[in-house]
């Protein structure tokens, strides 16, 4: 092995334990608030987040619940049907041969409960609006429009880093 390959590699294991380290000190402090129809570990952690943050009066609260208690039923076995056909997604992108006519039936049906499962979160999303007051509705489009800049910072942030280091990582191979 070249120095520099054995420099890359010892600079590569450092950089994965001192990342383990931060998840092992990380993870804890974001576990304050788990639990709930959701979880925190769930799909729907952001919209529970979302909505304490709203300051609901009694009432909206009890709607929300009464709206929660109504569709959980409904989402249970979409979002079973989505983690199902992203495994068998999976399962088809790194089979031990090639086929791409299963490759493409997998990523259909993928596509299909990934819908699925929008479509009824839209409809319960729709729901949620309906009991917010003017005040609360803008709060919560404020919330969504910082949601979508933080996700395109870390999009772009990860563009560049691959940009940036793809070479070192392939010729470390």
């Amino acid at each position: 092995m070249s120095p520099r390959k054995k420099t890359l590699a010892i600079v590569a294991s450092i950089s994965v334990a001192l990342l383990a380290i931060g998840a092992v000190v990380a993870v804890p402090a974001r576990m304050h608030h788990h639990g709930g129809p959701f979880g925190e570990f769930g799909f729907g952690h952001g919209m529970v987040r979302a909505l304490e943050s709203l300051d609901l009066t009694d009432d909206q609260k009890s709607q929300v619940k009464a709206i929660l208690k109504d569709e959980s039923p409904k989402l249970e076995p979409l979002v079973d049907d989505m983690v199902r056909s992203k495994k068998a997604l999976f399962d088809a992108v790194h089979g031990k041969t090639f086929d791409e006519k299963t490759v493409r039936s997998a990523a259909s049906a993928s596509a299909q409960a990934t819908t699925d499962l929008a479509v009824e979160r839209a409809r319960m999303v729709s729901r949620f609006r309906g009991i917010l007051t003017d005040e609360q509705q803008e709060r919560l489009d404020t919330m969504s429009r910082q949601f979508e800049d933080r996700l395109e910072r870390r999009v772009g942030l990860a563009r560049t880093i691959w940009k940036e280091h793809a070479a070192d990582f392939i010729d470390a191979l």
